[in-house]
């Protein structure tokens, strides 16, 4: 049968060539010869440029005259081509025409397809006019598969684009096609305005109609007038030289009538030529027929003579296929033994099984339950019978009564709980599945219905919403009081904002949760208005959320106290005296707490010269600096100790100082270790190679544009990946 099919097929595609041929008007015929010879000429010398825009022309041709499928073929082997030099115009046309094309093949997802790849193309280019008719295009292709808000999103584009340009045609068809979409979709507000739009650009272009009509009508009688002013001119000559003109004429009347004979001559000539060229176009056409019937002819015996052929070999295959059916049904006859033998086997489990069984007839009418509903139930199968009958009863509850009138009419499996009351339980919830065992016609033999006894399960379920609902409440209430430490941490933070107003600068402060394990500070040595003299960190405690807020609010208060007793400590002092402060304030020397902090404090004084003079001490944490002269970037590492705790080894490390003299444009940045330990989706961490190079690729540019990188660049590692710890980071330019 397939192969019949498939001759049928090649029959008629043959036809359809055939058919191709003589529909095509000879000249574009003769065109399209002449494009394939010279085709074959470039493709001796390899010249596939050339090719592709000979493919193109003839592609067009054909698209000019109706053969949609030959032009489909010429333009995606021009395409092909175009695609390998990347001649992106050549690839912008032909993606356009080949969505035309299966436009008008009513092959709306293809076009679309080809559509969409030109106006990627396009995305490169500057003409916005030829972007705005594929968004529109687009928007067609759209409109017909029916996903109406992705058409109106292209249209949407398209009609920025005409409104920029102010392109009234392309207006015109957007505001058209968009208020048909709102009237579909219903929405008269947006269809009145849009049918609003399409008058107003229909009217201006009527109206530049008219004014190109009007000055075509203006044209001509301008050259009208100029004509009447010559006529008079010539009317005007004396009287003289009207006979002269006269004389003039009698002369050449003589040499007229022997032109006039022998354009007589050529003109019978001419009509006999014509006669000629008719007839032997006549001759052509009818030879071209003849050609065609003979050749229809032959291939008609020829595929006459296959069927019969095919019809003989499939006279064989019939006969063979007859023969297994005969082995099949011997087969399934051994599979029909083996399937009772399995029957009985599962009426044993059904008969010994946990969950009650019920078979009742196509209408519900019970005729088996196994010893299991006894057990549930209480009641044995007469006593089933002599109460309730069939599986809807009068007590049956109208939710389940339609279920199982669902299942019957539309013979699929249901599901549904019960909540009964039996004489062995007050109360008893069951879970019900009732499935329909259809015959060969499709229709309802049998109904099965499996009851399981989920009395305990729903207990336990309702105990676990009970305790669902005391975490919840109990949740609320650490979320509210943690929210309230987030505001007095808030508030125990130094304000930046006339700090940010005085230097190019910027903040980035993430807490992991709700409050943060990381602190800035800021302390103002002088007291002048220019702040010539302060010291900045940014101070990173042991772990983070409330635990890390804790510490914070604490280290917080001791800066704080160690910089109002003496404002002229250098870093490296003042991180002493923290260090010993926090050991005394957590009673360290006596407990085996180890908490503390890591931490970089920057002591920034502004010289009378303009240069700026650092003195950086770090705990456990750096200072990057970026030198705009010579655009590097150095890190100044701090000491190998953190502050807090009693550990022997460490407290044989001091604190030390780094100075340092800055010029303008240089800049400086305090970090904890957030950023750089924070893994991706690989597990891979930020880094610290991949941070200092980041650093020195932006160090020239504004500090709010140093941040927005920055954070692009946290983005792009981490993607979807939790944040692994609080994220500080501080920059300053000079």
């Amino acid at each position: 049968m397939f192969k019949r099919f498939t001759v049928f097929i090649i029959f008629i595609f043959c036809f359809q060539i055939l058919a191709n041929a003589q529909n095509l008007p000879l000249n574009d015929e003769k065109k399209i010869n002449a494009l394939k010879l010279e085709i074959e000429n470039y493709a001796k010398d390899n010249n596939q440029q050339k090719i592709a825009e000979l493919q193109s022309k003839i592609a067009l041709i054909y698209f000019n005259n109706g053969f949609l499928d030959l032009a489909i073929d010429f333009y995606e082997s021009a395409l092909s081509l175009n695609e390998k030099f990347e001649n992106k115009n050549a690839q912008i046309q032909i993606n356009k025409y080949l969505g035309d094309i299966y436009f008008q093949k009513n092959d709306f997802k293809t076009s679309l397809n080809y559509f969409q790849t030109c106006h990627k193309l396009q995305k490169k280019s500057t003409d916005k006019y030829q972007q705005g008719i594929c968004l529109y295009h687009i928007g067609e292709c759209f409109f017909e598969l029916k996903q109406f808000d992705k058409a109106l999103k292209n249209l949407e584009e398209a009609q920025e684009i005409a409104n920029e340009l102010y392109k009234f045609d392309l207006m015109r068809s957007v505001s058209f096609l968009m208020l048909e979409i709102y009237k579909i979709k219903g929405d008269k507000k947006m269809e009145e305005l849009y049918y609003e739009k399409y008058l107003t650009a229909d009217k201006y272009l009527k109206t530049k109609e008219v004014e190109g009509e009007l000055k075509q009508t203006r044209s001509q009688r301008d050259s009208a007038l100029i004509e009447t002013f010559r006529t008079r001119q010539s009317l005007s000559l004396s009287q003289k030289e009207i006979l002269e003109q006269e004389n003039l004429i009698a002369e050449k009347e003589d040499s007229l009538s022997i032109a006039r004979k022998l354009a007589k001559n050529q003109m019978l000539q001419l009509q006999l030529k014509e006669l000629t060229i008719k007839q032997q176009k006549t001759n052509m056409q009818k030879n071209r027929i003849w050609f065609i019937f003979l050749l229809s002819t032959v291939l008609g015996v020829s595929l006459l003579a296959a069927l019969l052929f095919f019809m003989y070999r499939n006279k064989k295959k019939v006969n063979k296929i007859l023969s297994a059916k005969n082995l099949k049904i011997k087969q399934q006859a051994d599979v029909l033994e083996s399937q009772n033998i399995e029957l009985k086997k599962l009426s044993l489990v059904a008969a010994k099984t946990n969950n009650a069984i019920l078979i009742t007839d196509a209408k519900g009418n019970f005729e088996w339950v196994n010893e299991s509903f006894t057990r549930i139930f209480g009641k044995t199968f007469d006593e089933l019978l002599a109460s309730t009958p069939n599986i809807i009863g009068q007590n049956t509850p109208p939710r389940v009564v339609q279920i199982i009138r669902k299942c019957m009419e539309q013979k699929e499996t249901v599901y549904y709980d019960l909540h009964i009351t039996s004489s062995l339980r007050a109360d008893l919830f069951v879970h019900a599945t009732l499935t329909p065992i259809l015959n060969n016609l499709g229709e309802i033999e049998k109904l099965i219905a499996i009851d399981s006894d989920i009395t305990d399960l729903r207990n336990a379920n309702l105990q676990i919403e009970t305790q669902k609902e005391i975490l919840e409440l109990q949740n609320k209430n650490i979320k509210s009081s943690i929210q309230y430490a987030k505001n007095i941490q808030t508030a125990s933070l130094p304000n930046l904002e006339r700090f940010h107003s005085r230097f190019d600068s910027f903040l980035i402060f993430q807490p992991k949760d709700i409050v943060s394990g990381d602190f800035y500070w800021l302390a103002k040595i002088d007291e002048s208005a220019e702040c010539n003299k302060f010291i900045v960190g940014v101070i990173d405690c042991t772990g983070h959320g409330v635990p890390g807020a804790f510490m914070s609010l604490i280290g917080i208060q001791l800066l704080n106290e160690i910089i109002s007793n003496d404002s002229q400590l250098l870093p490296a002092q003042i991180i002493k005296l923290l260090d010993e402060k926090i050991i005394q304030a957590l009673n360290q020397k006596d407990t085996e707490n180890n908490d503390g902090m890591d931490l970089g404090l920057a002591l920034v004084e502004k010289l009378p010269s303009g240069k700026i003079k650092v003195s950086f001490s770090g705990a456990k944490r750096p200072l990057f600096v970026f030198r705009n002269a010579k655009k590097t970037l150095e890190t100044y590492r701090g000491s190998r100790r953190s502050v807090g705790g009693v550990k022997k080894n460490m407290k044989e490390i001091e604190f030390e100082t780094d100075f340092l003299e800055l010029q303008h444009g240089d800049c400086i940045y305090l970090t904890s270790d957030g950023m750089t330990d924070q893994p991706n989706s690989n597990r891979i961490r930020f880094g610290t190679a991949q941070w200092t190079e980041l650093l020195r690729s932006i160090g020239e540019e504004n500090m709010l544009s140093q941040k927005e990188k920055i954070l692009q660049a946290y983005q792009k590692h981490t993607s979807q990946t939790p944040q692994r710890d609080d994220i500080t980071v501080l920059g300053i330019k000079f």
